[in-house]
């Protein structure tokens, strides 16, 4: 893993705010409508009205202090990218496939103990990061979760995965096992209720690593006005629901994020702040990405 540089974080100044909806039907459709504007008017109205009242904002935390890591320099062992190399080869993936898929996933398997021999994937999607963690640990059980099966076939033959299919917001009353580890990769934001889930948990693991975002939960300007909607119980505009985005429920923080896993029972908690990057793709390249960030903030000074 590339090394890191300390730092304390210093956006802590408000709190994470939660949508907390417990319909399983609600939830399911807000996953596929975030913005209360599918197919049906019927459960849209509903959605808005749920939204409407439940919107919670969080305890506030202190600041946490967090390694600051840079992505691009993380690489897997010549031995594991050999057998990455190798699969990907099988399942048929092209070039500009593997390389975004590089992007995306490379940096993560730093956070992965090479011990473990019993992982659970909590919302796999095509299972491509399935690739990527076989990969790093080749003799491990591997059991994946996702709400909606998606699977590529080839990548089910070629790595022997207990997929179970259910939603976690249920929190999957099947996983009956105990896990060295849980995976969680851009799942966590999309809770209802993160606390039971984290408890949960907690019960199957006592290793957990989950990567997020936090920008939306800092953005100063969604913040107050989050803020004030909740406080001062404003009614919504049709508009304000896209602003919410409902599919991201748990508009969380460091600090937020600290307070919740340490009363879900976990002890060791540790931050990394991945540097500025672009999480999807940007015409160019993230080079270009890079540039222009230079070059606008060269312009704004």
């Amino acid at each position: 893993m590339a090394t890191g540089s300390k730092n304390t974080l210093t956006k802590g100044s408000f709190p994470g705010v939660l949508i907390r909806i417990t319909d399983p039907e609600l939830q399911v459709y807000l996953q596929n409508y975030p913005f209360a504007s599918g197919p049906d008017l019927k459960t849209d109205r509903r959605c808005r009205q749920a939204i409407s009242g439940n919107l919670e904002i969080k305890p506030y935390g202190a600041p946490v202090s967090l390694t600051l890591i840079q992505g691009d320099r993380i690489t897997l062992s010549q031995e594991e990218r050999f057998r990455l190399n190798t699969l990907m080869e099988k399942v048929g993936l092209s070039l500009p496939e593997k390389q975004k898929l590089l992007r995306e996933y490379i940096w993560k398997m730093a956070f992965i103990p090479r011990k473990a021999k019993n992982v659970l994937v909590i919302g796999c999607g095509t299972g491509d990061e399935l690739l990527f963690i076989h990969s790093v640990l080749p003799e491990a059980i591997i059991t994946a979760v996702d709400f909606e099966e998606k699977l590529r076939p080839l990548i089910k033959n070629l790595i022997n995965i207990n997929f179970i299919h259910c939603n976690v917001n249920d929190l999957c009353h099947d996983i009956m096992s105990s896990f060295d580890l849980i995976f969680s990769n851009h799942v966590l934001e999309h809770m209802y209720d993160p606390e039971a889930i984290l408890r949960f948990f907690a019960q199957v693991s006592n290793s957990l690593v989950a990567i997020l975002p936090m920008d939306g939960a800092q953005d100063a300007v969604f913040a107050r006005w989050i803020l004030k909607v909740i406080q001062q119980k404003r009614r919504l505009h049709p508009l304000d629901f896209i602003r919410i985005d409902a599919g991201h429920p748990w508009k969380t923080n460091q600090a937020d994020l600290k307070i919740t896993l340490s009363n879900a029972g976990y002890t060791e908690i540790q931050f990394f702040l991945r540097s500025d990057h672009i999480a999807r793709e940007f015409e160019g390249g993230e080079e270009s990405f890079r540039i222009k960030k230079s070059s606008d903030t060269a312009l704004t000074n």
